[in-house]
């Protein structure tokens, strides 16, 4: 009688939880310094560096983008798949705007799921935290032509090992 009422109050206990029994949402912090050495598959030559914060937890992506030594439009941030030295597509819109301050946050905030239909085949945040756990994840600024920036990228941060909090 004993086993039973185990059995029932187990039974109870994951129906009553269902999201901390069932769910893997993984959860880290990672940083990680952009320059334009790191471009792909060309390295660009620029002053322009920055650092990318990001923190994956409860199936969301919250970030923070700087950058220092801008001289250039800044029109768009993306976490990118694929590893380092290799350019990928876009996974994830950071920031789609304008921004030509020398230094400073350029973009914090937050995402629930990646870009519909991206080309990396990310479905989910829990897609993009496998992809940085895996070593396939980066972070590229994009500045303007016209503005005598890279259009495919100025700076780049490949997304290193994250920290677990």
């Amino acid at each position: 009688m004993k086993k039973l009422y185990l059995y029932i109050l187990l039974i109870a206990a994951l129906l009553a939880f269902p999201a901390t029994a069932s769910a893997s949402h993984l959860e880290f912090e990672t940083e990680t310094e952009m320059t334009g050495s790191q471009e792909a598959p060309t390295p660009v030559m620029t002053d322009m560096t920055g650092n990318a914060e990001i923190v994956i937890e409860g199936g969301r992506l919250r970030f923070r983008l700087k950058v220092r030594n801008n001289t250039n439009d800044i029109f768009a941030a993306h976490i990118h798949c694929g590893p380092p030295g290799v350019a990928g597509p876009v996974g994830v819109t950071l920031f789609m705007g304008s921004f030509t301050d020398r230094r400073g946050v350029f973009a914090k905030g937050f995402v629930t799921a990646p870009d519909p239909g991206n080309q990396c085949g990310w479905e989910s945040i829990n897609d993009v935290a496998s992809a940085i756990l895996d070593g396939n994840a980066y972070v590229n600024v994009h500045t303007t032509a016209e503005s005598g920036g890279f259009p495919g990228g100025e700076i780049r941060g490949d997304i290193p090992l994250p920290r677990f909090p």
